[in-house]
């Protein structure tokens, strides 16, 4: 089975240390600069894991090289405009080899004061790599049993919860090309569900395994008011069994694995 890279990242309050949304930030921009926090990596190393960013209120005429905080597929992100089409502006992540999003030109909430940068694909395949590696051999700070990582989801877990949950298209497209029809799939850290209801809406038997209470508790109230049958269970990746042979594949994006707190077991 090919293995499938899902860039993630987010941008998140600082006081109250949540995640942000689209409606809310533009009316906390309205009262002047803001700083967010950023979380994620397809951004290094222009923004770091971790780091506060000074956003204002968008500009006029877009630059092209700018971070800008944008709305996209439903949810806020720091990413660089690559190109402007008219009222279309294309933004891309500066350690994400893929295409890029088009967006609406109000589709962007704010802008940075970050320095400007033009990167062809190959930069940015060289900084997802640097940073896969980085990932796979570095040294993790956070605690060895995860109780740290745990901790934080299961106080994120209702800012995760949509009405409509929004779920990569590429992603979902490659998942139907590499699953047989009908087939059980098992996502593996499925949080509070998103993928698992996309699959399931898409005709697959779903079942999901996280290690987050909170997330899970989540995704089983969605999953019965939504009136699916996917199957969610608390537990550790490292030791969830499931039966031999019983599964068309499994959905395990790279921020699941990147989570494991001891790079021996990432390995």
């Amino acid at each position: 089975m090919r293995p499938l890279w899902h860039p993630l990242s987010a941008v998140l309050l600082t006081e109250p240390p949540v995640l942000a949304n689209g409606q809310m930030l533009r009316l906390l921009l309205k009262t002047g600069p803001l700083q967010v926090r950023y979380a994620g990596d397809r951004m290094g190393s222009a923004i770091r894991h971790g780091g506060l960013v000074s956003v204002r209120a968008r500009w006029e005429a877009p630059t092209l090289g700018a971070v800008v905080l944008a709305q996209v597929e439903g949810a806020p992100d720091l990413l660089r405009i690559a190109a402007v089409e008219g009222e279309r502006v294309l933004l891309q992540g500066d350690a994400d080899p893929g295409a890029g999003h088009w967006v609406a030109r109000d589709a962007v909430l704010g802008t940075t004061d970050l320095p400007l940068r033009r990167a062809g694909t190959g930069g940015r395949a060289a900084r997802r790599l640097l940073a896969d590696l980085r990932e796979a051999w570095g040294a993790r700070a956070e605690a060895q049993d995860g109780a740290d990582v745990r901790a934080k989801y299961d106080a994120q877990a209702p800012f995760y919860v949509a009405s409509e949950p929004v779920v990569d298209a590429g992603l979902l497209a490659q998942a139907r090309r590499a699953f047989v029809p009908g087939g059980r799939v098992l996502v593996a850290g499925s949080g509070v569900g998103t993928e698992c209801f996309a699959l399931s809406q898409a005709g697959y038997e779903v079942a999901g395994v996280d290690f987050a209470p909170s997330m899970v508790a989540a995704a089983r109230e969605q999953a019965h008011r939504r009136g699916l049958g996917v199957r969610f269970e608390q537990g550790d990746l490292r030791r969830h069994v499931e039966p031999a042979g019983s599964l068309a594949g499994i959905l395990f994006t790279y921020d699941v694995y990147s989570f494991l707190a001891d790079r021996r077991d990432r390995i």
